[in-house]
């Protein structure tokens, strides 16, 4: 039976099944549960569809029961923390504790108390304030618009609709439990952890920092700052948008953040490409003619090209005097993208230049 769901008790799944961990397909691959499920669970519907992600959630039927809230299939809804306001409280008092026995003749004493200052202050403070506070701080389920630049150098938790139209800097550590899109500029020098929650962006990203959970972007991504890497432990859609790629020096080519000279993306998960790929090369850049570089580990599996550059083209570099730099999709374990120094004939493998370069590129400096 096709795209039926059961239940296991092992930690692996049985033979001709696969588990609901919100895995990437391909469509070419799995064209009778494409049609099936469609792009319900994930996908864009043209090379890819995505199975369910059930890791760590409970499933509730779609539709709409007699009294009950209405949901629709595929998707997602509660809260495994929710801060209560004070509106959602019931109302309640507490009755004053009278003494017994005759009071008539008891003395009275009345002090009269100093009247309560009235605050005219009714604004509360703005969200750009709330993100750059020291100490953790949760917003609740509520639409949140920022306008302003913001800092998060603490421990920052959102569990509503948090709308960036400004500039977001993350340093310490934002737990996205709701919904975050990026429309403006977000740098992530921390740790945004979405695997509970939506992350879109359709502005600009950049950073040095870890996203843990599925990543959506439609906008602009730019790895470091300027150089540098951003780590995904989750899948990653590269829906359209540019990607930008700077390459600065000769040295470190490993993928560290602290140390590199390069952008570069190192992703745990499925990822789909998607939307052109522009690579500036700056300083005194080099590649050796045989060698390969690494721009994009990929440690799943990966669908679709960038736009502008199938499998053997020539990326089109700023820097005139650079190297003429050449794209591959089957690089490192077969997933992986790499640039490299030498055209391959129409006939063989582009990373096949040869097997004594192969062999140094193994053991080499410009693999991770």
């Amino acid at each position: 039976m096709i795209a039926s769901i059961g239940m296991t008790g092992t930690n692996f799944a049985p033979r001709m099944t696969a588990l609901m961990n919100g895995q990437i397909l391909s469509i070419a691959s799995n064209t009778a549960l494409f049609s099936l499920i469609g792009t319900i669970y994930g996908g864009d519907g043209r090379t890819t569809t995505a199975l369910p992600d059930f890791r760590g959630r409970a499933v509730v039927g779609s539709g709409l029961g007699p009294g009950l809230t209405p949901y629709t299939l595929g998707s997602r809804s509660g809260r495994e923390q929710t801060r209560l306001t004070v509106d959602q409280l019931p109302e309640h008092s507490h009755p004053e504790p009278y003494p017994t026995g005759d009071l008539a003749s008891a003395p009275v004493s009345l002090n009269q108390l100093p009247p309560t200052p009235v605050s005219t202050e009714t604004e509360e403070p703005t969200l750009s304030k709330m993100l750059g506070l020291s100490q953790s701080m949760t917003i609740a389920d509520k639409n949140y618009t920022l306008k302003k630049p913001a800092s998060v150098t603490a421990k920052f938790t959102n569990q509503g609709t948090l709308t960036n139209t400004s500039k977001l800097i993350i340093k310490g550590s934002f737990t996205n439990n709701g919904s975050l899109t990026n429309q403006g500029t977000l740098q992530n020098n921390g740790t945004l952890n979405t695997s509970n929650g939506t992350l879109i962006n359709k502005g600009t990203m950049s950073g040095n920092g870890t996203i843990i959970g599925f990543y959506n972007c439609e906008g602009t991504l730019k790895p470091g700052q300027s150089t540098g890497g951003i780590n995904i432990e989750g899948h990653f859609i590269k829906s359209k948008g540019r990607t930008m790629i700077e390459l600065a020096g000769h040295r470190n080519f490993k993928m560290s953040p602290s140390k590199t000279q390069h952008d570069f993306l190192n992703i745990d998960g499925d990822v789909q490409l998607r939307g052109p790929l522009k690579v500036k090369l700056i300083d005194d850049y080099i590649l050796k003619p045989g060698r390969q570089h690494k721009i994009i580990r990929v440690k799943g599996n990966r669908f679709g090209t960038f736009n502008n550059l199938k499998e053997g083209d020539r990326v089109k570099v700023k820097n005139a005097a650079g190297e003429k730099l050449f794209i591959s999709y089957s690089g490192g374990d077969g997933n992986d993208v790499v640039l490299y120094t030498q055209p391959a004939s129409k006939d063989s493998d582009p990373l096949a230049l040869n097997r004594d370069s192969l062999q140094i590129q193994t053991m080499g400096s410009d693999n991770i």
